[in-house]
């Protein structure tokens, strides 16, 4: 054990460790086997480890190799780390505080909140894990190298650039406007438009009356900068969300993006793309990965080791159980009128009545699952995608789809022509079918499975772009009543 103690200080002197909540005081730490100490200022304690500065620097020493004697030592049997995290009010309430609690129950702790600091404890009321949400910093990156907090949620870099963390979740935003507010569909173009001039709710629905933004936080306002650009007049601010509700409901030229589900005596306005077609903004959509106006959070890491607790936190934060499409309800034809009204809307001449018909019928008996086979520009199911069969195999061993079939329907973006779009979506839909069949374990029950090409009908955003496109290349999972 000397040796050992005798390395960790050796290595340890040429370790510059992040500060952590100070504690100020003398302490020694002695090896619990040998004549080996070292005396100095704890700096902080995790929970694994003591930081102290000594003469040789500042040192971290594993907290199983040592005893600590002086009146700086920690109580060990009730310490309980901090995790410092930082994320704006809106994320704090929507985000941060939901992981926490499901993870508490998962573990059998129970949530207590005093602020922005929140505590999970044991069933003997023992603290397991305190987690602190500050305000998020400018520079936030550089925040976290100073060990002003532990972790961050953050919004993927603008433009598609290299994302630096994990993510934690989808969170879906949705327009809104207090009741009374012109009325009508809003486009992005108009939006683009309205708030890249001098705001005027003219571009919006003929109306000459000025707009007003109202800003729901940093977050919010990164997350319009994306999808309706940047503005050329100045914000309404408020002092929290409750304010901004508030201002909001007051204000019958003011439209905000907001969390969903939206506090009463608010309303969601329908945003359509640019060919007409109006996007679905349900919470089936966001589990099939195609709500419009849902961001995708990110938990960036300070690089430092965290505390068992608050590791454990993290990676659970992190588990594609809580990351990958939230499971909803299986959800019929007749459930998804936006869809079947954005087929009518929006004319393709390589889409005739009779293809829309046959669609319709094919669908009709069944019910659509979340789980969506969508592709990279490679051709390949993407990471989701890869993710869904997974769990659908999963699904599908563990007897979820007992009495009932599967269709794997292919759908294509309208590039191109429609014979062809409905024989490449047929080759998709067969692949994934294959694909699904050859999953499965050997020896056990399996689904009815039949597949079909459905080419360019139910498009589920307009082809102009290639977010569009990709959304439209899928392969969707039906549950039919077995034959």
């Amino acid at each position: 054990m000397a040796s050992l103690f005798r390395a960790a200080v050796i290595s340890a002197a040429f370790f510059v460790s992040a500060p952590g909540p100070a504690l100020a005081d003398d302490v020694t730490l002695r090896a619990r086997s040998g004549p080996m100490e070292v005396s100095g200022t704890l700096v902080s304690f995790d929970g694994e480890t003591y930081r102290l500065d000594s003469r040789w620097g500042r040192l971290t020493l594993e907290a199983a190799a040592v005893d600590c004697e002086g009146p700086g030592c920690p109580e060990l049997q009730s310490f309980a780390p901090e995790l410092r995290v930082m994320a704006d009010e809106t994320l704090g309430d929507h985000l941060l505080l939901p992981l926490l609690t499901a993870w508490g129950e998962q573990e059998g702790l129970t949530l207590s909140s005093a602020g922005p600091r929140h505590t999970l404890a044991g069933p003997d009321g023992t603290a397991r894990l305190h987690l602190r949400r500050l305000a998020p910093a400018t520079d936030l990156t550089a925040a976290l190298a100073a060990g002003e907090a532990d972790a961050a949620l953050v919004l993927p870099p603008a433009g598609g650039g290299r994302a630096t963390g994990r993510p934690v979740a989808r969170l879906p935003l949705v327009l809104a406007s207090a009741p009374d507010a012109p009325q009508g569909i809003l486009t992005r173009e108009a939006l683009r438009k309205a708030r890249s001039t001098d705001g005027n709710w003219s571009a919006l629905t003929g109306s000459g009356h000025p707009l007003v933004w109202h800003s729901a936080g940093r977050f919010a306002d990164l997350a319009a900068l994306d999808r309706f650009g940047p503005t050329r007049f100045a914000p309404q601010t408020s002092a929290d969300t409750a304010a901004v509700v508030a201002a909001l409901k007051r204000d019958p030229w003011g439209l905000a993006l907001l969390p969903a589900p939206l506090p009463e005596g608010l309303v969601e306005r329908a945003v359509a793309d640019s060919c007409g077609l109006i996007r679905d903004a349900s919470p089936f959509a966001l589990a099939a990965g195609e709500h419009p106006l849902a961001v995708t959070l990110l938990w960036q890491g300070a690089g430092r080791r965290l505390p068992a607790e608050a590791r454990r936190f993290a990676d659970f934060a992190t588990s594609r159980v809580v990351t990958g499409a939230p499971m909803a309800e299986a959800l019929p034809l007749t459930g998804q009128g936006t869809r079947l009204s954005n087929a009518l809307r929006v004319r393709n001449p390589d889409v005739s009545l009779q293809d829309l018909q046959e669609a319709v019928e094919l669908l009709s008996p069944g019910r659509r699952l979340p789980l969506t086979i969508r592709y990279d520009s490679s051709g390949a199911p993407d990471s989701d995608g890869r993710a869904a069969m997974e769990a659908l195999i999963a699904l599908s061993d563990a007897g979820a789809f007992r009495g009932h079939s599967l269709l794997f329907a292919g759908f294509t973006p309208s590039a191109g022509k429609g014979p062809a779009n409905r024989k490449a979506s047929a080759a998709m839909a067969a692949a994934q079918r294959r694909l699904f069949e050859a999953g499965l374990p050997e020896g056990r029950p399996r689904p009815e499975t039949a597949e079909a090409g459905l080419g360019e009908a139910l498009p589920i955003a307009c082809d102009d772009s290639p977010e569009g496109r990709a959304l439209n290349r899928r392969v969707e999972i039906w549950l039919l009543p077995a034959p």
